[in-house]
């Protein structure tokens, strides 16, 4: 396994990435289109997040995917808000540096996105607002409704104008009733005691209603957040493990 940190400069505010890169066992074939990751950090939280406190490159050893994790500190993974265009530098530039620079597959059906707090909401957004790119979305306790309190009507917190939001772009709910999204199977996993419980449950019922096929996984109350997250993340492992072993 190798981990990269890089900042590609596609824009004067972009912060470091970092990925992780499996290694190659003897006899497997350097052209191997293999699996990869979005792992999204929680609020106020940076790439090495789930290195650091998620025992990140103890969980993927063995791992036969890549796995990506932007930078997005607090602005819930969208474009504009305070700070830079967050969603086009990671969903578009970043996106595409990491398909033409690593060997990974162009199957949707191998291509996961999951993330804890702020990043659950950055996860299912992302999934939502560009259908069929994602196979498999992992939500840990989620925040899925504070950017619809936090941004409605805030014109003066976008420092680009001509990125303002249309009415109803950071609701989730609204994003999943539009005709073009893709629905597939998609976890949440919700402490019963996290302040965004009750948010985590209408999601589900949302999405089933818009077709996805939704794992409600509600974990009894009194765990900590990073041995819940990262009990949860290691399901994603040994489901990607059963796939490409």
């Amino acid at each position: 396994m190798a981990k990269f940190v890089m900042n590609v400069g596609f824009d004067h505010q972009m912060p470091d990435f970092t990925v992780i890169a499996p290694e190659y066992e003897e006899g497997m074939s350097r052209d191997k289109k293999l699996p990869m990751i979005w792992l999204l950090h929680d609020f106020g939280g940076d790439s090495n997040d789930w290195c650091r406190f998620g025992n990140l490159e103890g969980l993927a050893r063995n791992l036969k995917a890549f796995i990506i994790c932007p930078t997005a500190r607090v602005n819930y993974y969208v474009d504009s808000w305070e700070f830079s265009r967050y969603r086009s530098l990671i969903m578009e530039e970043m996106w595409n540096f990491v398909m033409r620079t690593f060997p990974v597959s162009e199957d949707p059906a191998l291509h996961w996105i999951v993330g804890c707090g702020m990043g659950g909401y950055g996860a299912l957004y992302y999934d939502l607002m560009y259908p069929g790119r994602f196979g498999h979305v992992g939500i840990f306790d989620g925040d899925l409704e504070a950017p619809e309190r936090f941004f409605s009507g805030s014109r003066e917190k976008f420092v680009f104008p001509d990125t303002f939001p249309a009415e109803g772009e950071f609701s989730l709910k609204v994003l999943a009733s539009r005709p073009e999204v893709k629905p597939h199977g998609l976890a949440i996993a919700v402490r019963k005691d996290a302040p965004v419980y009750e948010a985590c449950v209408r999601a589900a019922e949302y999405l089933r209603e818009a077709g996805y096929r939704v794992n409600l996984i509600e974990a009894e109350p009194g765990i900590e957040d990073w041995s819940f997250w990262t009990s949860e993340f290691g399901h994603v492992i040994r489901h990607i493990h059963e796939l490409v072993d």
